[in-house]
């Protein structure tokens, strides 16, 4: 029988239109065996490991913004980041007190030596499985860092290889937007630089993303993805930008219905160069 893995690529708030995409390929019996995820993909990896594809996008609808995840750090002039994770400790110690359905991985970056660390749920306790999926989302000068681990997204954003030493067989990629890159305007308003700031990290993942796969789809044959079934899977179209936590519930609505997969075929068409 085929092993099915599910890897969550990081959205930030973008993770509730996977957590929609999750549900929807539940609804046609498309279910994971195994998780992994990367930044706010590491949430979702590891809450649909705990509490089920309903599970992951109830807990991405009652998000209704920023501060249902982050919390202000008053002390922030004399500490690391200017944000805490709090609010958000509480959305996973109570995720991961369920007891797993399947196993899940999430993935962090040790911020003074890079050393990237791969976190099982089966291997640690829930406590120190809690800490590690903290760590995969604390993000570098806005968040002080969780005994130097932080979020691993500017390594890797797709770790297929994982998913196949794991005994994956078949490997869905879900993301919160599309890999195409959309024409997109200077903000004005409020925050202008931090929502430029992040538009440029959208381009850079993308480039990521696209190395990810390539590396797998170029090495077929040669490290043990010959036989491996990869698909993408995607929305029809980019909701909003990663940081508007205001546009959850609507993002796992349109992530249940409006999704289109890309198979190894389609995939090549979309990476290789």
């Amino acid at each position: 029988m085929s092993k099915v893995g599910f890897c969550f690529t990081g959205e930030g708030a973008r993770g509730s239109v996977q957590a929609g995409i999750a549900l929807g390929l539940h609804k046609q019996g498309i279910d994971a065996d195994f998780t992994i995820g990367i930044s706010s993909g590491s949430i979702c990896a590891a809450s649909y490991a705990h509490l089920g594809p309903q599970g992951l996008a109830d807990m991405w609808s009652d998000i209704s913004n920023i501060f249902g995840v982050f919390g202000i750090n008053y002390k922030f002039l004399w500490s690391r980041g200017l944000l805490n994770q709090k609010p958000m400790e509480k959305i996973v110690k109570k995720a991961v007190l369920n007891d797993p359905i399947c196993e899940s991985v999430v993935v962090r970056m040790n911020i003074e030596n890079g050393y990237m660390d791969y976190v099982s749920n089966s291997k640690v306790s829930k406590q120190e499985f809690a800490e590690a999926v903290l760590g995969s989302v604390a993000i570098t000068a806005l968040v002080e860092d969780r005994n130097g681990w932080v979020d691993a997204g500017s390594r890797q954003l797709a770790p297929l290889e994982q998913c196949v030493q794991n005994g994956c067989d078949k490997i869905y990629v879900i993301m919160g937007r599309q890999f195409q890159i959309d024409n997109w305007q200077i903000p004005t308003g409020f925050l202008p630089a931090l929502k430029m700031a992040y538009r440029a990290l959208d381009i850079s993942l993308s480039e990521i993303m696209i190395r990810d796969i390539n590396s797998c789809l170029k090495c077929e044959g040669d490290f043990g993805f010959k036989n491996i079934d990869i698909h993408l899977v995607q929305p029809k179209e980019t909701l909003f930008e990663s940081v508007y936590f205001n546009k959850c519930q609507e993002g796992v609505k349109y992530g249940e219905n409006n999704y289109e997969i890309y198979d190894k075929k389609g995939l090549k068409k979309l990476f290789l160069i």
